[in-house]
């Protein structure tokens, strides 16, 4: 009797390592992948609104008129371009990218990349809120 209580338990453990781990790889590899696009998502559009806010006020000769809360195009271009080199660069999608790649990666990295998706977050909301902006500014001006 204890024999198949014994063999019960071996094989529970083993399903639930199984199922576990199934679970836990399958849902780490989704997230992984999910932070990539979050990040791909983020540096697009902030390329694409760069360009746009930059074409419309030198096309215009804007630059030096205020925009958004008492901000210039020119400084908002400036801002834009500052979070194109200090968040959504080659280097931190590279390192997005290195941990989708890998298995195992220290504790360490997974909390900087997990600060970097949420920083990709609020930047991302950030950057959505001026297109809006900059949509209904040009909308009002024609």
């Amino acid at each position: 009797m204890q024999l198949i209580i014994l063999i019960c338990v071996i094989i529970g453990a083993i399903i639930a390592i199984a199922v576990y781990r199934k679970v836990v790889i399958t849902l780490n590899k989704e997230s992984k992948k999910f932070s990539l696009e979050k990040f791909q998502y983020g540096k697009r559009l902030n390329a694409e609104l760069l360009n746009k806010v930059r074409s419309y006020a030198i096309e215009n000769n804007l630059m030096n008129d205020f925009f958004i809360q008492g901000l210039t195009f020119n400084q908002c271009i400036k801002m834009l371009e500052e979070v194109r080199q200090k968040i959504f660069n080659s280097e931190n999608e590279e390192a997005v990218r290195l941990i989708l790649t890998t298995t195992t990666t220290p504790y360490l990295n997974n909390r900087l990349i997990e600060e970097l998706i949420k920083t990709v977050d609020i930047q991302t909301k950030h950057h959505n809120e001026l297109d809006t902006v900059f949509k209904i500014y040009i909308t009002t001006k024609q």
